[in-house]
């Protein structure tokens, strides 16, 4: 083998390791970017005083996390008009556990599937209710 061959041999192993390198660089930066988009972000915790039912609130999310709310936590159950956040708020603070959903943005057929989840979920304290706004 000549010196020329050697040479050939090497930058183009180089080459080879430097294009590996910068895919497996890029596969990882992908993979950051959806775990941080999986992960979410972080929300403040708010005040969870009780205010008068009907009084107007607002949340620093959508769909709120935690705040100020009504007296009354929110029936467990499926609801096909949205209740108020101030009592979802409420249920919240008690371990409810609340699935909201946009039905402008699924099918009848999603809905149904969405509701035979919902349902087989083994949790007393659930709620699933629309929220257009999401």
């Amino acid at each position: 083998m000549t010196k020329k061959n050697i040479v050939i041999i090497l930058v183009t192993m180089i080459l080879l390791l430097f294009i590996e390198v910068i895919f497996f660089k890029s596969l990882i930066h992908q993979r950051e970017k959806q775990q941080t988009f999986l992960v979410g972000k972080k929300i403040e915790v708010l005040s969870n005083k009780h205010f008068k039912q009907g009084t107007k609130i607002l949340y620093n999310s959508n769909p709120p996390t935690s705040g100020t709310h009504y007296p009354d936590p929110q029936h467990a159950g499926i609801y096909t008009k949205a209740p108020s956040d101030g009592n979802l708020v409420h249920s919240l603070e008690h371990g409810t556990i609340i699935i909201w959903y946009n039905p402008k943005k699924l099918s009848k057929e999603q809905t149904k599937t969405l509701t035979n989840i919902f349902r087989s979920i083994k949790v007393e304290k659930k709620i699933m209710t629309p929220r257009d706004n999401l």
